[in-house]
């Protein structure tokens, strides 16, 4: 029951590139609506998945679209 939870495994909301923070702060309202999040706690779950993007194995700076998968066909 968190935002890290919902964007990383329970959607492909974080399967290729950041999502925006517009998105991140969709998600999280709603979640916070219905898991009685504070705004505090809010920020914190947002802030959560900003540490993990540049890790997450999926993730790929700015080129990760142009970026040609190897064996694909065109």
């Amino acid at each position: 029951q968190t935002l890290k939870d919902v964007v990383f495994r329970r959607t492909d909301l974080g399967a290729s590139e950041y999502p925006g923070e517009a998105v991140l702060r969709t998600c999280t309202t709603l979640m916070a609506s219905e898991l009685g999040w504070d705004e505090a706690r809010q920020q914190r779950e947002i802030e959560e998945v900003n540490k993990v993007f540049p890790s997450y194995p999926f993730y790929k700076e700015a080129s990760f679209a142009a970026s040609p998968v190897e064996g694909s066909v065109r």
